[in-house]
Formats: C-alpha cells, sequence, structure tokens
C-alpha cells in the first residue's frame, strides 16, 4: 500500500494514468510490478479529491511505465535467500523480461513485458496465544497488553507467495498534435500460510490438540488447540485492466479523453474452528469487482503563473460476492459443502470538476484552488 501525509488508504494509485484502486481502494497489484519496467515515478502530496476522488485524500502516485524507440530487448533474472532464517523472504526468484520497437519513423510504438516473483515465504506476523496452561509443555508464558497470563503455544509459519504482471502496450502519433494510446494488463498475486508451527508436547511428541476430528500431521486424531487458526488463509487474485486514451495538444490548450475498465476476481479461503493447518473444513469468499471510467479534460495555460483545468468523469462499480462452505481451506478448488450468502450492488458516479493552479515566485510558492460536483446512486 502508499501512504501520503500520514492517510492511510487515502493515495490514488495510477499506471500510465489508468488507476489500480479496486474497489476497496486496495492496490496490492503493486506486488506484481517490476522496477525495470519503469521509466519514471510521478508523486502528488496533498489532498486532489477534487480531481481524482475520495482515494486521492492524502496524495496521487502515477507510475510511468517505457516505451522504447527501436527494437529493444531486456531481461533479468534474480534469486535471494537470507543468511538467518526467517529475516527475508526464502528462496526468492525474481524475473522480467521486454520486447519493445517503433514503427513509422517512430509514430507507433508497441511493447510487451512480464514480470514474476515467487518465494517460499517470510515468518508471518502472527503468533497462536492460549489463556489457559492445559496439561502440555512447551509454551511461552507472556502477559497481554491489560497484564493478563498469556500463553504463546505456535505461530502462522511462513506465508509463501507468487505474482505475475502481463502488460501491453501501444501508442501512435496522430499528425502534429494528436496521440492516440491502448494497453492491456493482467496481473495476479496470490500466497498461502505453510509451516505452521506447535511449540507444544504432550507425552514426548508434538501435540496439536484434545478434540477429536481431522488426523493431524502425525495422523492421530486431534485438531488445532484454543483458537489457532486465526489469521491463517490462502488468496488467489487476479485483476485485468484494458485501457484507452486520447490526447490532443493545441497552442495553449490540451484536450484528453480515457476511458478504462478494471475487472478482479478474488478467491479467499480460511479455516474453520474446527480444522488444523494440515486440512480441514473452511469458508471460501469470492469477490468479483468491476470499475468503468470515462474521464474528459481540459486544460488551459493562462499564462506561466495560471493553468486552469476543468473536467468530468463517469465511474460505474459493481460488485458480487459469494461466501460457500468448503471440505479443505487449503485449496482452491476444494468442494463446495454448503451456501454460506451472497451480496453485491452497482454504483453509478457523475461528476464535474475545475481546479486553478497558481505558481509564485519563480515556481517556489504553488497553490491551487478547486472545487467539484457529483451525483452518485447505488443500487444493492
Amino acid at each position: 500500500s502508499v501512504t501520503i501525509r500520514g492517510i492511510s488508504g487515502g493515495t490514488n494509485v495510477l499506471i500510465d494514468g489508468v488507476s489500480i484502486n479496486d474497489m476497496n481502494n486496495n492496490t496490492k497489484m503493486l506486488t506484481s510490478m517490476n522496477a525495470l519496467d519503469l521509466e519514471r515515478v510521478e508523486v502528488i502530496r496533498g489532498p486532489f479529491s477534487n480531481i481524482y476522488g475520495s482515494g486521492a485524500l492524502g496524495g496521487v502516485v502515477n507510475f510511468i511505465t517505457k516505451m522504447y524507440d527501436e527494437l529493444t530487448i531486456k531481461a533479468s533474472i534474480g534469486y535471494g535467500n537470507p543468511l538467518q532464517d526467517h529475516n527475508a523472504p526464502q528462496n526468492l526468484v525474481r524475473g522480467f523480461i521486454s520486447l519493445g520497437d517503433a514503427y513509422f519513423d517512430k509514430k507507433f510504438k508497441i511493447k510487451a513485458s512480464y514480470a514474476f516473483s515467487t518465494s517460499k515465504g517470510y515468518a508471518a506476523d502472527e503468533a497462536w496465544t492460549s489463556s489457559t496452561e492445559g496439561s502440555v509443555s512447551g509454551y511461552i508464558p507472556t502477559k497481554s497488553s491489560t497484564g493478563t497470563s498469556r500463553y504463546i503455544v505456535g505461530d502462522m509459519g511462513r506465508q509463501s507467495y507468487g505474482t505475475h504482471d502481463f502488460r501491453l502496450q501501444s501508442k501512435l502519433d496522430i499528425g502534429d498534435n494528436g496521440e492516440l494510446s491502448a494497453s492491456f494488463n493482467y496481473s495476479n498475486y496470490n500466497y498461502k500460510h505453510i509451516d505452521q508451527k506447535t511449540f507444544l508436547s504432550k507425552d514426548g511428541k508434538e501435540y496439536w490438540g484434545n478434540s477429536s476430528g481431522s488426523a493431524n500431521q502425525n495422523g492421530t486424531a486431534g485438531n488445532m488447540p484454543y483458537t489457532f487458526v486465526g489469521g491463517m488463509g490462502n488468496e488467489d487474485y487476479n485483476q485485468f485492466i484494458e485501457s484507452i486514451k486520447y490526447k490532443h495538444y493545441f497552442q495553449d490548450q490540451i484536450l484528453e479523453f480515457n476511458i478504462s475498465r478494471l475487472d478482479g476476481f478474488d478467491y479467499w479461503n480460511g479455516p474453520n474452528a474446527d480444522a488444523s493447518p494440515f486440512g480441514g473444513s473452511g469458508k471460501q469468499t469470492y469477490t468479483r469487482h468491476q470499475k468503468n471510467t470515462l474521464d474528459l479534460f481540459y486544460t488551459l495555460d493562462l499564462n506561466k503563473s495560471f493553468i486552469l483545468l476543468l473536467g468530468m468523469d463517469y465511474k460505474l462499480l459493481s460488485m458480487d460476492i459469494d461466501n460457500n462452505y468448503i471440505a479443505d481451506w487449503r485449496y482452491m478448488k476444494s468442494a463446495k459443502t454448503g451456501f454460506a450468502g451472497k451480496s453485491g450492488g452497482d454504483s453509478h458516479f457523475i461528476g464535474a470538476f475545475g481546479d486553478l493552479n497558481m505558481k509564485f515566485l519563480d515556481d517556489t510558492f504553488i497553490t491551487s484552488i478547486g472545487n467539484s460536483f457529483k451525483i452518485s446512486a447505488i443500487i444493492l
């Protein structure tokens, strides 16, 4: 995630001017990007909600990707492993390849790129605790924030992960003043929890619990003791983004038209209370969300100190969430054993905004005045 001016979740993140914030204002697809694909990063600090919406209360970050003026092939592969366990991602492999060229006197440019990473994971961020000692050994005594006795009985192990990012881009110069560009992007981020640990032992053997149920790692009956399963889960997040942009330059004016669509498909599996790290029933949440955006910008350079920006935008947001019970929480394609619920709806937003940017004292003092007007309709 990106935090500007101390506002968590208040940054609008763009790639080549197209927002990647999903319906939950999540920008996890940044994880799949590779720095070798970038030309520069533009950062705007300050409240720009009147232009970019409520997601830009802290500011805006725009990642600008590279386009090539001649036949160019780039490739990179890297591997890393910590010298000391649990200090960094284990068995990390990261790769990147891109191919681009320019045609018709460099008026038409096209590029394809692919980036990936995979790792056995980093130390997960939760320890398992219990409020009772039980007839076992190996726990670590501690205190809660209120001074209550607690017992650390295990940890979540590692969060292994993988990422994929495929990007196809094109740009066409139309005459001396027009610029048409189009792009397609697919990103994937997936993770799962592995190598969970129990610190407990009983009768000289590793101990996971004392209730009847699924077999544990040693093949004997027993589920997780206490509330071990808190925080565990597996996720597979997919995002598709298509965009078309046209920009026309006049002598002291710029007219820009953008249309984009973001589709997200997210599977999340979590264990039920009677499950263990080695299997058991769980619940799957399948989320489908879509964001369609149409933007129109008009920029007028009044003089070297005053720039007027006017714009209109339309957004159609939709989301559907299905919750189902599954036989084994570890597998995304596990058999469904029951229906847990469904929710969703559509939202329509129409807005207009204006912003006057002013520069004084040889651009050492910059300020702006803006206002916006929005109409929204929500259909559940």
